[in-house]
Order: structure tokens, then sequence, then C-alpha cells
């Protein structure tokens, strides 16, 4: 099992329809690039 760490890495995981078992979201992060990860996130 791979691990990627940061919001920008994740999120080209993401985009690349990578094979993503689980993400990690650290309490209380806001921000633009978070909640694109966790739309494409609800997506895949």
């Amino acid at each position: 099992m791979q691990k990627i760490f940061g919001r920008k890495p994740v999120l080209e995981a993401l985009k690349s329809k990578a094979d993503i078992d689980q993400i990690y979201i650290q309490y209380g992060l806001q921000g633009s690039i978070v909640d694109h990860i966790k739309q494409l996130a609800k997506r895949n």
C-alpha cells in the first residue's frame, strides 16, 4: 500500500483515477483544495 502525503499530491492522485482506499483529512482543515479533494473523493 502506497501512502501519499499533502493536499496537492492527493488531489493529483484523485484526478488521475488512481486506486485509493482511504483518505485522511486533518480535523478542522479548510480551504478550496480540501473542498475539491472531498468532491473528487465522493465521485470515486
